[in-house]
């Protein structure tokens, strides 16, 4: 298979750019992050308050909050990959921006009073970053806890995210907001760190064997080279639900996100499993890929076919 007309995204308006946000986070399905790989925080609130202005947008609950103040640089990249379901796929929207953020602090490192903090009452507390050593999210802890605060700036300039390191013991006892930036977004998070089960509502999780790897996103995911994640949309997925228990095969979601990704989607991509899904529906041996990119559309389309056509049937047989 050749490659599609081009890897880079569509350029995307400021104005078009906060109305997919907007609508993502609206939806009771979706929810957003910010990360890289072995550290993120996650927003899924549904019943959370929001505030939108021409270039920012708010979001707030009582479990975390979300705040996004757009650039003008960012772009909307959708994007497919292959699960560790062996028949399933995971998706969402990264919103990527040129690799230029500054240089990644590789330590923890105190940053002083949080004067932009989101929730009202923890304007001034003091701000910490545990220094992930990647360039599009740093990885922060707010707190007004005195015992809190000396343990942390007794362990300031070391690295503290490595395996079995003290201090990450002393905050999942403390659980301080954790407040995880882009240059892009913000999300802070407010309920307990859990220690043996993910929480419903807005979270985090810190891995240290995955973040000695210093890469701002999984290898798997198609995405262009030289841009930054700064924060990406999780869309409604069709076989998991928001807890991520597996679920009957919802093909509208399904086909929500068919549209955002012929909207959003490399072209290379797009244009990729488009030939690939022409060749599966007549029947024909499917063009051999060439390209990575082209991989990742077959994978995906493969997989993606069997629940849709099986659903096609049961409707059928109605």
């Amino acid at each position: 298979m050749t490659a599609g007309p081009s890897t880079t995204t569509p350029p995307t308006g400021s104005h078009a750019l906060l109305d997919l946000i907007y609508s993502q986070l609206h939806d009771h399905g979706a929810g957003a992050s910010i990360g890289c790989l072995g550290a993120i925080a996650e927003f899924h609130e549904p019943e959370a308050k929001y505030e939108r202005h021409a270039q920012r947008l708010t979001a707030t609950s009582a479990r975390g909050a979300l705040a996004v103040e757009l650039r003008g640089d960012e772009v909307a990249c959708a994007y497919e990959a292959p699960s560790a379901h062996g028949d399933a796929w995971q998706y969402g929207i990264a919103l990527l921006a040129p690799g230029r953020h500054g240089a990644a602090r590789t330590a923890l490192t105190e940053i002083g009073a949080d004067e932009r903090a989101l929730k009202e009452q923890e304007q001034g507390w003091a701000l910490f970053d545990l220094g992930l050593a990647v360039p599009n999210v740093d990885y922060c802890v707010r707190t007004a806890n005195a015992e809190l605060i000396d343990a942390l700036r007794d362990h300031c300039g070391t690295s503290v995210v490595t395996a079995g390191h003290a201090l990450q013991r002393v905050l999942i006892d403390a659980s301080p907001t954790r407040v995880v930036m882009s240059p892009l977004a913000r999300i802070e998070v407010y309920q307990p760190i859990a220690r043996d089960h993910t929480p419903q509502g807005s979270h985090t999780h810190l891995l240290p064997d995955l973040l000695h790897r210093r890469r701002t996103h999984a290898a798997n995911l198609p995405l262009p080279p030289q841009a930054l994640p700064l924060m990406t949309l999780h869309p409604e997925n069709p076989l998991f639900d928001d807890a991520g228990q597996r679920r009957s095969f919802d093909e509208d979601a399904y086909q929500r996100f068919e549209t955002l990704l012929a909207r959003h989607g490399l072209p290379d991509y797009v244009s990729a499993k488009h030939e690939l899904r022409a060749a599966l529906a007549a029947g024909s041996p499917h063009p051999r890929p060439r390209t990575r990119i082209a991989r990742a559309a077959l994978r995906a389309a493969l997989r993606q076919s069997h629940y849709v056509n099986q659903a096609r049937e049961d409707v059928a047989r109605g």
